[in-house]
C-alpha cells in the first residue's frame, strides 16, 4: 500500500505545496496562509494513512481519535488532550513553511553545492522572521522565497535537472520530503500518547528530555519503515535541520525540558540507522528485497552515517547527552 501513497504524494504536490514555491514556478514571496490550508490537506489525505499504514492496531485507534490542527502563524507542535476523551495534535503554520523550506533547500543543495552556505543563511533569517511572526500584521505573513534570495532562476535548474531525470526527480525528491518531515512531526506527537506521556504528572527536566528522545526515535523509526516500503529510497535529510531548529530554539544547552540540537540530531541519527540497518538486513536475509534494490538502500544508509561519522567521534555523546544514546535503554 505505502509504494501508492508515495506516488500519490508527487500528484497531491503538483496541485497544493509545490507549483506555490518550487523550482517550476519560484515566487517572489512566500504566503504562509495559502501553504497552511493546502497542508491541511496533505497531512489528512497523505501524511496519516501512511503513518497508520506502518504501525500495529493500538496505535492506529490512537490515531483515529487524534484531531490534527494547522494552526495560522504558529511556530511550533504540540499535543494535548481533550476533555471528550480525545486528542488534538497543532502544527503551527509556520512550521508547515519551514518544512517546505526545507524540501526545496535538500533539492537546491544537489544542485548547486556551492551556496550551502547562502542556503544556511537563509535558514538563520527565515528563523528570525518566524520567532518574531505578528499574524495580526498582512506584511508579516509572506516571507522571500528561497530562490529569489540565492538569485535561482527557471531555465538553469530545468538544465541542472536534466542528469538526474528532469522535473519528474524534482517532484519526487520535494515530494518525498515534505512527506519525510510531516510525517516525523506528527509521528512525534502520536509517540507522547502511545508511550503515555500526557498522563499529567509533573517531571523532571531529565526525564522531560528522555520523553522527547523516546519520541523522536519512534518517529524516525516510522520514516524507516516507510522508506523500506516505498519504490524509491530517499534519505530524510530534511529531517535533519528541523531537529536542529526545534532543539536550539527550546534548549540550546540540554539543560531544559527538550534535549540539545546536537543531542538530539545526534542520537537520532542513531536510532534512525540501527533500525535501518536491521530492518535491511532482515529483508536481505528473508530474500524480500533484490539485490538491486538492497544495495541501493544500503548506500543511501551508508551516505546518512558517512555525514554524522566525525561528529559522533567527536562529541561526547554519553556525557552530554544524558547516555541516552544507548539503544538499549531505550525500553
Amino acid at each position: 500500500m505505502q509504494k501508492y501513497i508515495i506516488k500519490t504524494i508527487v500528484i497531491v504536490l503538483n496541485f497544493c505545496l509545490f507549483p506555490l514555491y518550487a523550482a517550476q514556478n519560484p515566487a517572489d514571496e512566500r504566503d504562509a496562509r495559502i501553504l497552511m490550508h493546502s497542508a491541511q490537506k496533505f497531512i489528512n489525505d497523505e501524511v496519516i494513512p501512511s503513518i497508520a499504514n506502518v504501525h500495529g492496531e493500538k496505535v492506529r485507534r490512537i490515531i483515529s481519535k487524534t484531531d490534527v490542527i494547522v494552526t495560522p502563524g504558529a511556530f511550533n507542535a504540540e499535543v494535548t488532550r481533550t476533555r471528550n476523551g480525545r486528542y488534538k495534535v497543532e502544527i503551527g503554520g509556520l512550521v508547515v513553511l519551514l518544512a517546505d523550506i526545507f524540501a526545496n533547500a535538500v533539492l537546491i543543495q544537489q544542485l548547486y553545492p556551492e551556496k550551502n552556505a547562502q542556503i544556511g543563511d537563509y535558514y538563520s533569517d527565515f528563523i528570525d522572521w518566524a520567532l518574531t511572526f505578528d499574524q495580526s500584521k498582512v506584511k508579516d505573513g509572506v516571507f522571500p522565497g528561497m530562490y529569489q534570495v540565492l538569485g535561482i532562476s527557471q531555465d538553469d535548474i530545468t538544465e541542472r535537472l536534466i542528469p538526474l531525470g528532469g522535473q519528474e526527480y524534482a517532484n519526487l525528491l520535494i515530494g518525498i520530503t515534505t512527506h519525510q518531515i510531516l510525517s516525523f512531526i506528527l509521528s512525534h506527537e502520536y509517540a507522547h500518547i502511545y508511550l503515555e506521556h500526557l498522563n499529567g504528572e509533573r517531571i523532571s527536566n531529565y526525564k522531560s528530555r528522555k520523553q522527547e528522545w523516546h519520541s523522536d526515535i519512534e518517529a524516525l523509526t516510522v520514516l524507516a519503515r516507510q522508506g523500506h516500503n516505498a519504490v524509491t529510497y530517499i534519505p530524510p535529510l530534511g529531517v535533519i535541520p528541523l531537529m536542529n531548529v526545534f532543539a536550539h530554539i527550546e534548549n540550546p544547552n540540554n539543560t531544559g525540558t527538550h534535549p540539545s540540537a546536537e543531542c538530539r540530531v545526534l542520537y537520532g541519527m542513531d536510532g534512525y540507522l540501527f533500525f535501518g540497518y536491521n530492518m535491511l538486513d532482515s529483508e536481505k536475509n528473508n530474500k524480500t528485497i533484490t539485490e538491486e534494490h538492497y544495495f541501493q538502500k544500503k548506500a543511501a544508509y551508508d551516505f546518512m552515517n558517512s555525514i554524522y561519522e566525525n561528529r559522533k567521534k567527536s562529541f561526547k555523546l554519553s556525557e552530554i547527552c544524558d547516555g541516552f544514546v544507548n539503544l538499549n535503554t531505550y525500553n
